[in-house]
Parts: structure tokens; C-alpha cells; sequence
């Protein structure tokens, strides 16, 4: 893929430990406009004064939870005068390398930025390729003979592979062609993206889970690698990320335009379950609307209101010629999945938002019926186990209930597996798992159902969950919420 950078401005060297000293001194850390609301919070919390690694004699709080809530890296007994910093290294505290990168969290990163001026900002992803050396032609961008990790010399060039075991000074590896140092490794840079897959991303459904649950606009993108990356890590072509309050190994360069950067910013919602709609601020104020784009997560999409209405009415609606909770509800409602037959990949494709499969023939229910029909005559109940693919907001894993005494459900979509968490206990419909969601004409139950357990599970995931253990289950049921 290609994409077109406009005309910016970067610093030659990562921000060091003594630059990150004039905003510390400034009085940074306790000034609440250079911090996004997140950051704020975050600094707040843990009542930050200067990064986790710097170690002073002020005795300040980690800010961290539990029995270290009250505990401190900075003691008067570290050395050095008052109001001087020394440096926690991996197995010692050392005098402050102030030439050294800064090691810092995104939160503290951008705020930085916004001391030094409001055009300020870190690098975006585009941007950061841009200024590596890159080969002439672009059939020569690809492939094993441009990646870093396999020249013989990269240690010459770059801090990368555990080369020092430690950070080396900004300006102590040469510039490249184009006049910047540490394009790879000292510490991974920070970008002003939210971490999203590329245009034309496709996923192996046997890794689906690696990075798509991170397309939630929580994570920020890493590039470049640090002194202690190695494999893949340390790759040209590596595109990591972690949540905005993560420090370790982590750095910044710092850059400056006057046109619209080329920053990707997520604007779909994401929903937390007991939290509800998750939306993120830090960066989306500065930025205009034209960057924001939508997560390539498709199952952040499904968890709107009018699908889970759909689910709720598809469940627990009154249906048209039979009672609620009648017996014919399951052979309505599922197809049953023998040990012979197994979810290939393509079978757990995702129902667009909104809509819901028709009804299987009358002769696959017919067929489907005499199969449940053995089980339903049975006066007592099944010693076995039982799988419901699908299980939206529960009903169909409430009826497998009363013939099976151990029943998994897994689903796709966080809402509809806390709306069926709340059902399985006999709680009301109440809470932020259906605000917004008409609930007219819904039979809920009013029992508890403790031999049913619902987990989340990504739609590839749910083919491998068949394909790998399906001789663990006596049987296996598939909802039409999915196709």
C-alpha cells in the first residue's frame, strides 16, 4: 500500500532524559492543559512527577494499587543532592544517562508535546516510515533483504537485539541518509495512531485474536523496536501497540506540521462490559473529523442497540403461533451439529448489524426436530454436555439447560453475553448492557440457570473451539444468529 505524507518537520534524535527535564522543572506534571483527560487521570492516579524510571529524593507514591499503593522508588537514600534524579536501570540505580532517550507513557509523551507548543505532537505511523532509509525502487520494499533483522551488520547501526542490554544515547548510532538517528531500536516510538488494521488486512482465523481486539481506539501504535527487541520484534515491518499509560522501553520523537497529518484515529465505540460505550478522547479534539475512521474489528460494530434488540426479540420475543418458552422453541430456533460435522471457517461469518438469517426449511426442522425429539421424550435429565455456538443473550442455552447439566455458550458480542450473564442469574434487564434497547414485548425468565457458563469468543475462534474439541461435547448446537 502506499499513502501520500504531507510536508512535516521531525527532530534529528528521539527526546532525551535531559530534555524531558525542562518539562518536569516547568512544573509539567501538575499543569492540567498539556494533558488529554485520559492522561490526566492517569497522572492524577498515580501522582506522577517524572517517568517511572527516574528515581528522585522526594519519596514519590508508584500510585499503583494494592500493597504497593503506598510504595516508592524515590527514597532519600538513592544519593545524589536534593531535587536531582538518578536512573533505575534493569539491575541498579545509576547516575542520571541524561543523553539517553526518555522513557515515558503516550500520556506523558503528549503532553510534553503540548509544553513545547500546540503544532507539536509525536510522529504518526506514515510518517515514521517516511523518514527510514528506504530502497529506490518499490518492488525493492519488500521481502527479507530490506528487513533490519537480518542484515549481518545491524548491530552497527541500530540498538536492536539486546546489543548493549540497556538504552544507548540519542546521537550514538550515525544518522541515516535522511539525517535522523534511531529510526530502529533504543526504545519504540510512540505514534499518534490508534492501533487499526492496514487497508486490505486479512486475518488467519487461526491467529484472528492476535491484534484485532486492540482495534478499540485504547491502544496507540509502536514502531521501531527497543534494545532488548529481537525476532519479529525487531522487524522492519513489526506494527505493535499498548494501552497509552504503558512506559517500559517506550519513547518519542517529536514532530511539527502545518497540513492535516496522516493519522489514523478509530471512531467506533466499544463497548466494556458493567461500563458501557467506551468512547476515547486523547487525541480525536486535535485532529479534524476527516481522520477518524472505523475499527477493522467487525464484532466493535455488533454491539449497537438495534442488533441487540434484534438478539433480545430473536430470543425471548413472543412468537407469532406458539406460547413463550414452548418446546417447539429449540426447533425453531438451532440446527444441531453431530461429531461427524464440523464448523468449517466460513460457516461463523458474522450476521451484518441489523438483520437476521430467514428460517431454515420446514425438512432441515423436520430432520432437526425427530434428532431433539429423542432428548425432549427422555424423563430424566442428560449426564452429558452440551455446546451452543451463538448463544446471544442466552435463551437457547437456557432451554439445552434443562436436558444437559453442563452447558457452554460462546458468542461473539460482549453485550449480548453480559445481557445473558444478567439472565442466568435472574437478575432484571437493567444496567448499561441495554441502555438504549427497547425491551417491549420480551418473556424473560425468572429462574437461575447455574450449569450454563457463557464466554466471548471471536469468530474464527469459534470454529477452532468446534474443530478442536468437538469430542468433548455430546452435543453441539448452533444458533441462525450466526450463518
Amino acid at each position: 500500500m502506499s499513502v501520500k505524507v504531507p510536508e512535516f518537520e521531525a527532530r534529528q534524535f528521539l527526546t532525551s532524559n535531559g530534555e524531558f527535564l525542562d518539562f518536569v522543572k516547568a512544573g509539567g506534571y501538575n499543569k492540567r492543559q498539556y494533558w488529554s483527560e485520559e492522561g490526566w487521570k492517569w497522572r492524577c492516579r498515580r501522582q506522577a512527577q517524572h517517568p517511572s524510571f527516574w528515581v528522585c529524593t522526594d519519596l514519590c507514591k508508584s500510585g499503583c494499587d494494592g500493597e504497593l499503593a503506598t510504595y516508592s522508588h524515590c527514597s532519600e537514600s538513592v544519593g545524589g543532592q536534593v531535587g536531582t534524579f538518578r536512573y533505575r536501570a534493569m539491575f541498579d540505580v545509576i547516575d542520571m544517562p541524561w543523553n539517553w532517550p526518555a522513557e515515558t507513557n503516550y500520556h506523558e509523551a503528549h503532553a510534553y508535546c503540548r509544553w513545547l507548543g500546540d503544532d507539536c505532537r509525536v510522529i504518526a505511523e506514515a510518517e515514521f516510515v517516511a523518514i527510514r532509509d528506504q530502497p529506490e525502487l518499490p518492488s525493492q520494499r519488500v521481502g527479507m533483504d530490506v528487513d533490519v533483522i537480518y542484515r549481518k551488520n545491524v548491530m552497527d547501526k541500530f540498538n536492536l537485539n539486546m546489543a548493549f542490554c540497556s538504552s544507548t544515547p540519542v546521537d550514538y548510532y550515525p544518522a541515516n541518509s535522511a539525517g535522523f538517528h534511531d529510526t530502529m531500536g533504543n526504545v519504540w516510538q510512540w505514534c499518534e495512531d490508534h492501533f487499526n488494521g492496514l487497508p486490505g488486512a486479512k486475518f488467519d482465523y487461526l491467529y484472528h485474536d492476535f491484534s484485532t481486539p486492540y482495534y478499540d481506539g485504547f491502544h496507540n501504535t509502536i514502531l521501531g523496536g527497543s534494545w532488548i527487541s529481537t525476532g519479529d520484534s525487531a522487524s522492519s515491518f513489526a506494527r505493535f501497540w499498548f494501552r497509552r499509560h504503558f512506559f517500559q522501553h517506550m519513547g518519542f520523537r517529536v514532530v511539527r506540521s502545518t497540513n492535516t497529518p496522516p493519522v489514523q484515529l478509530i471512531s467506533t465505540p466499544v463497548y466494556q462490559p458493567q461500563r458501557g460505550f467506551i468512547h476515547t478522547d486523547v487525541q480525536v479534539a486535535r485532529f479534524p473529523a476527516e481522520l477518524k475512521v472505523a475499527s477493522f474489528t467487525p464484532e466493535f460494530a455488533l454491539e449497537g442497540d438495534e442488533y441487540v434488540r434484534r438478539q433480545l426479540q430473536w430470543d425471548f420475543g413472543q412468537p407469532a403461533r406458539s406460547k413463550p418458552w414452548d418446546e417447539n422453541y429449540i426447533i425453531r430456533h438451532i440446527s444441531d451439529f453431530h461429531t461427524d460435522r464440523v464448523l468449517s471457517p466460513a460457516s461463523s461469518k458474522l450476521v451484518p448489524q441489523g438483520t437476521i438469517s430467514s428460517l431454515p426449511s420446514s425438512a432441515f426442522w423436520s430432520d432437526v426436530s425427530d434428532t431433539l425429539a429423542d432428548c425432549t421424550r427422555q424423563i430424566k435429565r442428560c449426564e452429558h454436555r452440551a455446546l451452543v455456538i451463538g448463544s446471544g443473550t442466552g435463551r437457547l442455552a437456557m432451554e439445552v439447560a434443562k436436558y444437559y447439566d453442563n452447558v457452554l455458550g460462546i458468542h461473539p458480542v460482549a453485550r449480548s453475553i453480559e445481557i445473558a450473564k444478567l439472565l442466568q442469574q435472574g437478575k432484571a434487564l437493567k444496567g448499561s448492557a441495554i441502555d438504549g434497547v427497547q425491551l417491549d414485548g420480551l418473556v424473560v425468565p425468572h429462574k437461575t440457570f447455574p450449569t450454563i457458563n457463557f464466554k466471548q469468543v471471536t469468530p474464527p475462534f469459534i470454529s477452532a473451539v468446534v474443530e478442536n474439541e468437538i469430542q468433548r461435547w455430546d452435543r453441539h448446537l448452533c444458533s441462525k444468529m450466526l450463518t
